[in-house]
């Protein structure tokens, strides 16, 4: 009133409660100075307005405002921002402030470029969901951010921020950080990747185990007979080098099936400690008789054990693998080195490893200085049948069963190489820290024929006719008794027809009808000092899984030359006079 009095207007807002019915009434009072028309002040006007209904209105919008911050804020893993038409920020949440780097108070007002130029082009996504938020649409985008050495990624989406009559208010912003969800997604990717190898090494193993039982059946038979026609031909004839090309095929043959079950880890392994450096040393003269004269080669194997626990078969053949590998990648000649380390000695490893003193690992590095690999190749390289050779040139099982030996073992392969600058594997063994003696192998004796004090029968049950005649003249050209069936039934049919004492069976263990286990249980009971001699196309780890032979067993697995025959019947003949 003294304000109006003085010729000022003033607005206020008050509380008041009604005399007449106690309610209390939120009000407005305008207060403005009255004038005569001498423009003398001569009094006081006031209108007051009832403003409860407004008030109340006014309370629910604080209130929904209130609302729906809390639950903007309490939105996890959601960055949300609020800009006007021109790009300048209304409303930033915590989660924005985390992902933009800036707090919410010094966001508000600011251009939407200044707070945010960590990320790139948002502003040009911004611009771009211009189009989609007049036609009422939402605008999806992923955008990247470096963040602590990696880069960081996050899923966006712009909508438009409109009134009723659809003029556009501003824009809303979600942004959510998918960095965690997409290296659970890779893993996954790499898990599923893993399994699908799995799956079909599994489907090539049952495969092989197949094609090994009926090839190795024909490999025997093609190898005995073609032992038995060179002893007919002269040396230097040419039906003599015919046949030794044969033999040498037929071997060929023999590998290539046993590369196979190696694959499939259907091979019987041997492990015992070995020394992986000695075995490398003595590698090399053999090595580089496989070597091109135009390659260099070059060995690093320290005299100080480095013990492993692995059968020496097969660490020769992923040795040789290798080798012959990188020699087949550098047809113009280059250089390789091999080298055996323990692994915390590698300072680099592939995928930026370092190596650690307390990693107890044996390392094999074989390097060259070939044509090296893409990423492409390398993901395909230990692939069964996969070879980048020309037709004829490679199996593609080489770097195959190299993988499966090394997995079979316990280790881990690792690659490094890029087009034109060679390739490096590391070849992983877990270490044997502890002295031991090492195991040494000897070479198997030549063929003596037992001197037994009366003739041998020697009964031969086989399916395959073929190899049926090959032992059968082979075993009656060195003096035993020899009797055949193609069945267990043929010969439980003959030994009942005839007066026959059997000293040694030697049995396909799987046939037509009765197996070679069951025909031998059969026999033992008339024939208790019978020596045994199981043969099969199976290898014997297959057979032992399927019951059908016992670890103890004499078992003479095909393909196998005349030699290996007549040295296994010496073997269980000479047990049998000890006995």
């Amino acid at each position: 009133i003294e304000a109006a009095l003085k010729g000022q207007r003033s607005k206020y807002y008050g509380l008041y409660e009604a005399t007449t019915t106690d309610a209390k009434i939120w009000s407005s009072t305008t207060l403005a100075p009255m004038y005569n028309k001498d423009g003398e002040i001569i009094g006081g006007i006031g209108i007051v307005e009832d403003i409860s209904e407004m008030k109340k209105y006014e309370w629910a919008l604080e209130e929904s405002r209130a609302h729906l911050e809390a639950v903007l804020e309490s939105a996890s893993g959601y960055g949300i921002l609020t800009t006007d038409p021109n790009l300048e920020i209304t409303y930033f949440n915590k989660e924005a402030e985390r992902i933009f780097g800036n707090s919410s108070a010094l966001a508000k007002g600011e251009s939407l470029e200044k707070l945010t130029g960590g990320f790139g082009n948002l502003k040009e996504h911004f611009l771009t969901a211009r189009e989609s938020v007049e036609n009422k649409k939402v605008y999806d985008f992923t955008i990247e951010k470096e963040g602590n050495g990696k880069p960081h990624y996050f899923s966006c989406r712009i909508s438009g921020i409109t009134n009723n009559e659809g003029e556009l208010l501003g824009y809303v912003l979600f942004a959510e950080d998918i960095t965690e969800r997409l290296e659970i997604e890779k893993e996954r990717r790499e898990l599923q990747e893993q399994l699908f190898h799995a799956q079909k090494m599994e489907a090539i193993g049952r495969l092989s185990g197949g094609v090994a039982h009926d090839f190795n059946n024909l490999l025997t038979g093609i190898i005995g007979l073609t032992e038995l026609a060179i002893e007919t031909v002269d040396k230097g004839s040419d039906s003599y080098s015919i046949l030794k090309q044969i033999l040498s095929g037929a071997r060929r043959g023999s590998r290539l099936t046993k590369q196979l079950l190696n694959l499939s880890r259907k091979r019987v392994v041997r492990p015992h400690t070995i020394d992986l450096a000695k075995i490398v040393r003595d590698m090399e003269g053999m090595l580089r008789s496989v070597i091109s004269e135009n390659i260099e080669f070059d060995v690093e194997a320290p005299e100080e054990a480095i013990y492993i626990q692995a059968d020496p078969s097969q660490i020769e053949q992923v040795i040789m693998n290798v080798v012959l590998n990188a020699r087949d990648a550098m047809p113009g000649g280059g250089k390789i080195k091999v080298c055996v380390t323990d692994s915390a000695s590698v300072h680099f490893h592939p995928q930026g490893r370092e190596g650690r003193a307390d990693d107890n690992r044996a390392c094999l590095v074989v390097a060259d200085t070939g044509c090296g690999m893409d990423e492409k190749i390398l993901g395909k390289i230990f692939d069964p049948f996969y070879t980048t050779k020309p037709p004829g040139k490679g199996t593609g099982l080489g770097l195959s069963t190299v993988y499966g030996i090394v997995k079979q073992i316990g280790g881990s392969i690792e690659v490094e190489s890029e087009p034109g600058k060679g390739s490096k594997f590391y070849i992983y063994f877990p270490r044997v820290l502890e002295p031991v003696e090492i195991e040494k192998r000897e070479r198997p004796p030549l063929y003596e024929k037992p001197e037994l004090p009366q003739a041998i029968t020697i009964l031969v049950v086989e399916d395959e006719i073929a190899i049926l005649d090959i032992m059968s003249f082979v075993l009656k050209r060195e003096g035993y008794r020899v009797y055949t069936a193609q069945s267990a039934e043929e010969a439980t049919k003959i030994l009942n027809e005839q007066n026959i004492k059997v000293d040694l069976l030697i049995a396909d263990l799987i046939m037509p009808g009765m197996s070679g286990t069951e025909l031998a249980e059969k026999l033992k009971e008339d024939f208790p000092d019978m020596q045994i001699i199981y043969t099969s196309g199976y290898t014997e780890d297959i057979l032992v899984q399927k019951d059908l032979l016992e670890w103890d067993a004499v078992f003479l697995e095909k393909p196998f030359s005349t030699e290996v025959l007549l040295r296994f019947c010496s073997r269980v003949l000479k047990k049998r006079g000890k006995n």
